[in-house]
């Protein structure tokens, strides 16, 4: 499993995660589906959607402290 979160933390998407990651996808995808639902784990656009400001373009707290190990706000 900590395979996959490295490569899912780099920006891979589950697909390619679970490739590199020697993981078949179906089981990756109910990893993720599970992490998620319990919260060890958050969609990419869970706040970027949300109209925060994320991606390197908000400037409130809220959104500096969620985006601070995101490799996409690099």
């Amino acid at each position: 499993m900590q395979r996959l979160l490295t490569e899912l933390g780099r920006g891979a998407t589950v697909a390619s995660a679970a490739e590199r990651a020697g993981i078949k996808p179906g089981i990756a995808q109910i990893m993720v589906d599970y992490l998620e639902r319990t919260g060890r784990l958050q969609n990419a656009t869970s706040l970027c959607a949300s109209g925060l400001g994320a991606c390197g373009t908000g400037t409130s707290d809220q959104v500096k402290i969620h985006c601070a190990g995101c490799p996409l706000s690099r």
